[in-house]
């Protein structure tokens, strides 16, 4: 079968890029043929900076996009910001087969959209807006379903308010199926009637990644601090990060882009991101793939849960049996990193959730 996957692949972070190859290299171990498919972007429905929104369609134009990546990664070289967003059009995506020209037929036997935040169409963020094609809209495959989508803040009322409810449910009634990654999604779409829907886990749960993952990394004794370069933290939050790192003699180790406060800051290719929590003492993150990464890699971890992600993120925790590791007082990371985890019905947990998902992939490629 000839399947499209429309995700967020071109979101410039590890777990987008994870997710999206995680769910291609399932499929095509399913025996498969699997392409990514672009979406329009579209103008957000909330308040949004105009100004921002035409720059960035300006800036998405091939040739330009790749004019400005590599400017700005030859004179800031050592801004981690320009240098990962360069590699990352460079090098990672072309591990996906994707290009930096946009790719928008879909005459495919099947679109998948997800994983990610496909249907958070609350967002302010001009990459992505209100795109009906992440609907399921203007498509010309045979058949459409999503897996382990995700609403991500987005809520029902938040629609209504909106007065876009009643659209988006005429649009995903025509579904064949539809798989999202948390309840807040389960909530919307039971709140819009639409029954043909089940919870899956994220993609990265159901790839090895065996032979790709290097064996060893430059460092030891060191705690991963994964979080994003956009997310504030304060100077009481830093110092109380970094004193703990310190007190238990561990060294603090970035990926990517990088806050100014880690004692060591590196670029790594996606598969290099994941050894580096492999061989990890602690990890300290606040997104969604940092905990995804360490619950899978079973890895000692406190996250910190924001209030634009308290969904997915909450989700996550219940749906491993590890609500126990979010954090909401810094001062108590201590009491984190000596207190074990045991992964035995969390490892249980995933493998079913493989299963289940796996099942759902069959059900709907045959």
């Amino acid at each position: 079968m000839n399947i499209g996957i429309m995700s967020m692949q071109r979101v410039v972070n590890y777990g987008s890029f994870l997710q999206a190859y995680s769910l291609k290299k399932t499929l095509e171990m399913m025996g498969h043929c699997v392409e990514f498919i672009d979406y329009h972007v579209a103008p957000p429905i909330v308040p949004y900076n105009k100004a921002n929104y035409i720059k960035y369609q300006i800036k998405s134009l091939p040739f330009i996009s790749n004019f400005v990546k590599k400017v700005n990664c030859y004179i800031h070289k050592e801004n981690s910001f320009y240098l990962f967003e360069y590699l990352y059009s460079k090098k990672y995506l072309k591990l996906l087969g994707v290009t930096n020209h946009k790719r928008y037929h879909s005459k495919v036997d099947l679109l998948i959209i997800g994983s990610d935040e496909v249907f958070n169409c609350l967002q302010a963020v001009p990459n992505v807006g209100f795109s009906k094609e992440l609907f399921g809209q203007y498509n010309e495959a045979a058949s459409v379903i999503s897996y382990a989508a995700s609403f991500g803040f987005t809520t029902f009322e938040k629609l209504v308010e909106l007065n876009v409810d009643k659209q988006i449910r005429t649009w995903m009634s025509k579904f064949k199926s539809i798989s999202v990654r948390d309840e807040n999604s389960m909530d919307i779409l039971a709140k819009m009637k639409i029954d043909n829907c089940q919870k899956n886990v994220d993609p990265v749960f159901l790839y090895d990644f065996e032979g790709l993952i290097p064996k060893n990394v430059p460092y030891t004794n060191y705690i991963v601090i994964y979080t994003y370069s956009g997310r504030h933290y304060t100077e009481e939050d830093i110092e109380l990060i970094c004193d703990f790192a310190h007190r238990n003699d561990k060294k603090m180790l970035m990926i990517g882009k990088q806050k100014s406060w880690a004692d060591i800051k590196i670029q790594a290719d996606p598969f290099e991101t994941l050894s580096y929590f492999i061989h990890a003492d602690f990890v300290f993150t606040d997104t969604f793939h940092g905990t995804v990464f360490s619950i899978k890699y079973n890895k000692m971890f406190a996250t910190l849960i924001r209030d634009d992600n308290k969904e997915k993120l909450g989700d996550l925790l219940r749906t491993f049996n590890l609500e126990e590791r979010s954090i909401t007082d810094l001062h108590m990371l201590q009491s984190y990193f000596e207190t074990p985890i045991d992964f035995s019905i969390t490892n249980q947990i995933i493998a079913n959730e493989r299963k289940r998902a796996i099942s759902y992939l069959e059900n709907n490629t045959r």
